[in-house]
């Protein structure tokens, strides 16, 4: 029965150790699953501001890039006028689900607000964050129609750091300004901040 209790010379983990490696994989998932949306699985806002200064300090001391993306839904409302109340909810969860399968493991996403999607993308330059956001834009149109039997689509804006703005409001209103001026143009599309103030931000031309 000793044996069971410590390490053996053979190395094997003793039955308590394991089962302190099990308790100590269960609180790590609770904590994690504690930062997420319940609805959508990315994080909540209230962990994603603290993720987001976290990362800003860090391409600040290293002087790394950091991309910021904001994404909504552009037919959420007609959808939802057409299937129903209950359809928001599963369309931000298949948007969700979509975005989650797009990113790094470094990358961090979040719910802000109800219908609104943001993104963190570390050591990552402009281009790189716009390539993530047209292939993120593709799998939503994807998975919504696998899941919900209609298509979704959606439309991005990106900023970033240093260029765009040095804050985290700085970095997020240059953000949705860009998704505003996407939205604007027609939707369905990915358009990066010019910093400018009589310029508009830069479009980029992919329609999904």
């Amino acid at each position: 029965m000793v044996e069971e209790r410590i390490f053996s010379r053979s190395g094997r983990i003793s039955a308590e150790q394991r089962m302190a490696f099990a308790l100590a994989r269960y609180d790590s998932f609770s904590q994690e699953q504690a930062h997420r949306d319940p609805l959508t699985r990315v994080y909540h806002a209230e962990y994603f501001r603290k993720r987001f200064t976290h990362e800003l300090r860090k391409a600040n001391h290293c002087e790394k890039d950091l991309s910021v993306l904001v994404m909504n839904l552009d037919n959420l409302h007609d959808s939802r006028s057409l299937f129903g109340p209950r359809f928001t909810g599963k369309a931000l969860a298949a948007a969700a689900t979509a975005i989650l399968e797009s990113i790094r493991p470094g990358d961090a996403a979040a719910r802000l607000g109800e219908e609104e999607f943001v993104v963190l993308f570390p050591e990552t330059e402009i281009e790189g964050a716009c390539v993530a956001a047209e292939r993120i834009r593709a799998r939503i149109a994807r998975k919504s129609l696998h899941l919900l039997n209609t298509e979704l689509r959606a439309s991005a804006g990106v900023s970033h750091f240093p260029s765009h703005a040095m804050t985290e409001e700085g970095l997020l209103n240059a953000a949705k300004r860009a998704l505003y001026m996407a939205k604007k143009n027609g939707e369905n599309q990915t358009a990066v901040f010019n910093p400018d103030p009589g310029a508009k931000p830069k479009v980029l031309l992919f329609y999904l």
